[in-house]
């Protein structure tokens, strides 16, 4: 037999070797396995889990591809093409355009630059913190004792701050019900005290004793018929006095206030604005009537006889 012949026969790890070209085996891996089935080399197994020859080959290649040109399997996976697509998952997709524009948009790229004051320049964030600190000029130390300077002058100690701070006497908290000598009052409670302080009067009467039924004169003589008081602002009647020389005769009489329309001729009874009667030598009365700015006012004595010099006094004060 020859050693072509052998070797046909000989049972090498349960493959049948049918050929000079099957793959060769060093010998002292030659091993004979009895109980082994003969198997071709286009077919290594037997049964449900046999793998081809065929099969081996694409598991050693992966997709079929030469692996010995690995840059045309890198180029067939990596294109260079600008206009492909990667995807975060499934959105959010961006192109190579939009990277390259991304890339080259000076606009969004800035370079720091502590030299330029241009509103494009980007300062570091030293020089940022040194410019603010040269605006300040002020070191900001927590020092008790340090002065804080205004320019180059009036210097003040933080003792002197705390002073200032914790004097009462020179900070006054406003409080409209006090009334004594270290109380601080607001501006609407002064102005209303001094509104409602402002008080003025208008006298009328006759300087003589044979008058009844008559318009009182004013402090220039004229009648009020003839030259009313005009008022000045708004304001209220507060009060009213009337008086007279006594005599034997009818004392009984009215001071009577009218304003505007009614001023003239023989006022109609009834329609005083304040109606005082006097009934023996004098009377007064507190009212509260308002009268406004640029109303006329004039005085009248009503009575059935003659009253001796008779005086009336009103009194006004400002209303807010």
């Amino acid at each position: 037999m020859t050693a072509s012949e052998f070797l046909k026969y000989l049972i090498i790890w349960g493959v049948d070797i049918d050929t000079l070209n099957d793959t060769f085996v060093d010998h002292q891996e030659i091993q004979d396995v009895s109980g082994m089935v003969p198997h071709s080399h286009s077919s290594i197994g037997s049964g449900p889990t046999s793998t081809t020859a065929a099969e081996i080959r694409i598991h050693l290649d992966g997709d079929g591809s030469d692996h010995s040109d690995v840059a045309a399997n890198t180029a067939a996976r990596h294109t260079q093409h600008t206009d492909l697509w990667l995807a975060s998952g499934t959105v959010d997709e961006t192109s190579a355009a939009d990277l390259r524009a991304h890339l080259d948009n000076d606009a969004i790229h800035r370079e720091i630059d502590d030299n330029g004051n241009a509103d494009t320049d980007l300062w570091s964030a030293e020089k940022i913190s040194g410019e603010i600190a040269a605006a300040v000029a002020i070191d900001h130390v927590q020092n008790t004792d340090v002065e804080l300077a205004s320019g180059t002058a009036n210097n003040v100690s933080a003792a002197e701050l705390r002073g200032h701070v914790d004097d009462d006497t020179v900070h006054r908290t406003i409080d409209d019900s006090g009334y004594s000598s270290t109380d601080l009052w607001s501006a609407e409670q002064i102005s209303g005290h001094v509104i409602d302080h402002v008080t003025y009067s208008i006298g009328a009467g006759r300087n003589s004793g044979n008058h009844a039924q008559a318009w009182l004169r004013g402090y220039n003589g004229a009648a009020y018929n003839n030259q009313q008081f005009v008022v000045p602002f708004d304001s209220t009647i507060i009060a009213i006095s009337a008086g007279h020389r006594p005599s034997d005769g009818d004392d009984n009489w009215d001071a009577e206030v009218y304003r505007n329309a009614d001023v003239g001729g023989v006022p109609t009874e009834g329609n005083a604005l304040v109606d005082l009667p006097i009934s023996g030598t004098s009377n007064y009365e507190e009212t509260t009537v308002d009268v406004d700015a640029g109303d006329r006012i004039g005085i009248f004595q009503r009575s059935a006889g003659n009253i001796p010099y008779p005086r009336v006094d009103v009194f006004f004060r400002r209303r807010r």
